[in-house]
């Protein structure tokens, strides 16, 4: 019984659906109804009828909500007696007017990104197909395009024509973000302590942000009362802490901040408490070519020129002197508070070695030293009372004015030298490692004094005379005028080469190294010995009688 009045009622209904347009349920009707309920493929519309409205869930940009008002168009019914009903015609409707109306008054209109394609997002208005560029999207950049899609947004139209709709969100929000930045400068002024966010670190400074879309400046200067070398220990990118305005520049939207001046100025507590000559003790921050800075209180820090490291005039690399983290006690030169410089002494703490060098070492004495450096033509030696003298590399060896220094003496350990040279003004100090021994040309005028015989063998034989092999090594020089060569005869004919010959001693030059030898004199010599053993032999006929009387006459 109850399936034959269904039956009937259907009937009726598709009866009035096929009657004139007067009949309230005829299809292309608009009616008005509420939503329900709803499942994942239909939404159910009441609209005060025998039964139900659906329409396809597919034509919803947003999920509905029960007991909101619907307005749709009757296109049918189904097999189970529901209306079909569609609000594609009339959200299309709507839509085109909510568009002209945006565009004629450049106001936002609301929208529901639906999917990214290629460029950007596909965005619903009301139904219409509009796009949004993904720059367009949010004053963001890098954005996750699953992060819009499905949301509900207010956007602008920047573009319309027959075939595009092109909207953007960016615009509304610099618009929103503008008028807070308007807003937030308008009572902000200078000294004042406000809040922000470090957002990011650079080698010249950190931004800070302290409104939404706008950041201070906060300089490397500003940081600290002390010498900032790594921003990033004293602040974090996401910290959040108070910030001292030091200026703002409302028209360049320009503000710079100050962390230090949070702190009182630690300048003013120093002049109160030290002043020039005074020592300090203080730790060694950085060392640098030019010399080293010195910690002398949080937020003070001096300079110890390269000049002021030592009383040596050659200081060519401050690390020898000074290291980083050391603890030194120094003289305070010179500070000016309002240039905020201090320049710093080390050598000044200690008495002047100069004035006593001459004292303490005299010239031609001999001295431990330890071996400071090597250079190319030079090393460098530590006095016992830490000045540096030089020694040439031609003050090495007595018989070599090239030689390879590291052979005679290493960095690092102590050797003899002997004072050459004092000199005061310039500060220089000459040293000699060869004079620790007597040179060879002087133990030889020892032992053959000038006038005495010494044997040689002639190791060549050169245009003005002849090279002579002495003992030790050493050698002499005998000039051509130094020999007698009879008439007819040659050099090479009167000494040969190889052979030894004995030489009489003219001089030793000791600044020249240079041994003067001669054989005429050795056979002038020789002959008078001769002379005088014949005399000495011969038996005289008269014991009255004396050959050389004529001559002594």
């Amino acid at each position: 019984m109850e399936d034959n009045n269904l039956s009937n009622e259907r009937e009726e209904f598709l009866k009035a659906l096929e009657s004139s347009d007067n009949t309230s349920l005829s299809r292309g009707k608009n009616i008005k109804g509420k939503v329900v309920q709803f499942d994942d493929t239909d939404v159910f519309i009441d609209f005060e009828s025998k039964s139900e409205g659906k329409i396809k869930r597919s034509e919803f940009d947003k999920e509905p909500i029960v007991g909101e008002e619907i307005e749709a168009i009757v296109s049918g019914e189904d097999d189970k007696g529901y209306v079909i009903l569609s609000k594609i015609e009339i959200d299309k409707r709507k839509s085109q007017e909510l568009i002209d109306n945006a565009v004629k008054n450049n106001t936002p209109i609301s929208g529901i990104v639906k999917e990214a394609i290629k460029g950007g997002f596909k965005v619903s208005i009301n139904g219409s197909q509009a796009f949004c560029p993904f720059s367009q999207i949010d004053l963001a950049k890098g954005i996750k395009e699953a992060d819009y899609i499905g949301n509900e947004y207010d956007f602008r139209i920047i573009k319309r024509n027959s075939k595009d709709l092109v909207v953007s969100r960016r615009v509304l929000l610099e618009e929103t973000q503008n008028a807070g930045i308007e807003t937030f400068l308008n009572g902000l002024k200078e000294n004042d302590i406000i809040n922000g966010k470090v957002k990011n670190i650079e080698k010249f400074g950190a931004f800070i942000e302290i409104t939404p879309g706008l950041d201070g400046f906060l300089t490397i200067p500003n940081m600290s009362w002390d010498k900032v070398v790594n921003p990033k220990a004293i602040i974090s990118k996401g910290d959040e802490r108070m910030f001292k305005v030091l200026s703002v520049d409302k028209e360049k939207r320009r503000v710079d901040l100050g962390l230090k001046q949070l702190d009182e100025d630690p300048w003013g507590k120093f002049v109160e408490q030290y002043k020039k000559d005074d020592v300090i003790q203080g730790e060694v921050t950085n060392v640098k070519k030019f010399g080293a800075f010195v910690k002398v209180a949080d937020g003070i820090e001096g300079l110890v020129h390269v000049s002021d490291l030592s009383w040596n005039s050659h200081v060519n690399n401050p690390n020898d002197f000074v290291k980083k983290g050391a603890f030194l006690e120094c003289k305070i030169l010179d500070m000016n508070a309002a240039e905020r410089k201090l320049t710093l002494g080390l050598k000044q703490v200690k008495e002047n070695p100069w004035d006593t060098v001459e004292k303490d070492f005299p010239v031609k004495s001999s001295v431990k030293c330890k071996v400071k450096r090597i250079i190319k033509n030079f090393a460098v030696f530590e006095l016992p009372n830490g000045l540096e003298g030089i020694c040439d590399i031609i003050d090495f060896d007595w018989r070599n004015n090239i030689v390879n220094m590291k052979d005679y003496v290493k960095e690092g350990e102590d050797v003899n030298m002997v004072i050459m040279s004092i000199d005061r003004d310039k500060q220089r100090i000459k040293l000699s490692y060869k004079h620790t021994q007597e040179s060879p040309w002087r133990l030889f005028e020892k032992a053959h004094p000038q006038g005495s015989i010494v044997d040689g063998t002639v190791k060549a034989i050169v245009d003005s005379g002849a090279i002579v092999s002495l003992e030790d090594d050493l050698e002499g020089y005998m000039h051509i005028s130094q020999v007698e060569i009879p008439k007819g005869s040659t050099l090479e004919e009167v000494v040969k080469v190889g052979e030894v010959y004995p030489f009489v001693v003219r001089e030793v030059n000791q600044s020249k190294r240079r041994i003067s030898l001669s054989r005429r004199e050795y056979m002038e010599a020789q002959n008078k010995k001769e002379t005088q053993n014949y005399i000495s032999k011969a038996e005289p006929t008269s014991l009255t009688y004396n050959p050389f009387d004529n001559i002594n006459n």
